[in-house]
């Protein structure tokens, strides 16, 4: 990641690494809580930040869990196939996030898991 005075505003303010790490512990305290106390595999944590962040796709996110995973994919394809290039720009700004969450207690790593706290 480029330096604070060298990001652009905009994305040091969307991307700064306290709301990515705020991000990613929500996602792993409701994973765990969803999936009867399994914790969030790591990899998972590079798929939040692309669905969470981008405005379209989180808007296009179902309400409820009810709704299957392949339905949702098949409803949307567009916003499927842009979450890989979405996740690859992303990467830095996670990883950036993940160790300010973990540094900072908001994240634990349990056996290659994220513990949301």
């Amino acid at each position: 990641m480029a330096s604070w005075t060298q990001r652009p505003q905009a994305s040091a303010a969307f991307l700064n690494p306290a709301l990515v790490a705020a991000v990613e512990a929500t996602a792993a305290r409701d994973f765990e809580h969803e999936s009867s106390g399994k914790l969030m595999p790591w990899p998972v944590a590079f798929l939040v930040a692309p669905l969470v962040l981008h405005r379209p796709t989180r808007q296009a996110l179902p309400s409820s869990t009810r709704t299957h995973l392949p339905n949702w994919i098949a409803d949307h394809p567009a916003l499927v196939a842009g979450i890989a290039a979405r996740s690859a720009s992303l990467d830095p700004a996670i990883r950036e996030g993940l160790r300010f969450g973990l540094r900072h207690q908001m994240l634990a790593i349990e056996q290659g898991h994220l513990r949301g706290r």
